[in-house]
């Protein structure tokens, strides 16, 4: 089982929200991380893999800078890859990424014919 951290939102939405902000954010991540411990199971600091230098994401990661666009998304997977992948190895996991995959291809090429 794994518990990934929940994404981080662009500056401009944290300064912005109550709610979407990075305060929050941070705190949840913690909570998450100390359940993920209790419980026994993989915590993956999934943030890390689209943050920029100060926690934020980027402001080319979003139009709306909480969502994230193609190029992040395979940032994401990719982080998944390297992290979840590597530490534990399953059928499952591997599958769940091949889908991912396919549908992050199949809305390209949907964007491509618009």
């Amino acid at each position: 089982i794994y518990v990934q951290s929940i994404l981080p939102v662009s500056r401009e939405k944290s300064t912005g929200s109550d709610i979407y902000n990075m305060e929050r954010v941070n705190l949840f991540n913690g909570l998450l991380k100390e359940l993920a411990a209790e419980e026994e199971v993989c915590y993956l600091d999934v943030s890390s893999g689209v943050a920029d230098e100060e926690g934020y994401l980027p402001d080319d990661a979003s139009t709306d800078g909480v969502h994230l666009n193609k190029t992040y998304c395979v940032k994401w997977l990719d982080y998944l890859k390297t992290h979840a992948l590597a530490s534990q190895p399953s059928a499952a996991l591997e599958d769940a990424v091949a889908n991912v995959e396919a549908a992050l291809e199949e809305a390209q090429q949907s964007a491509a014919q618009s």
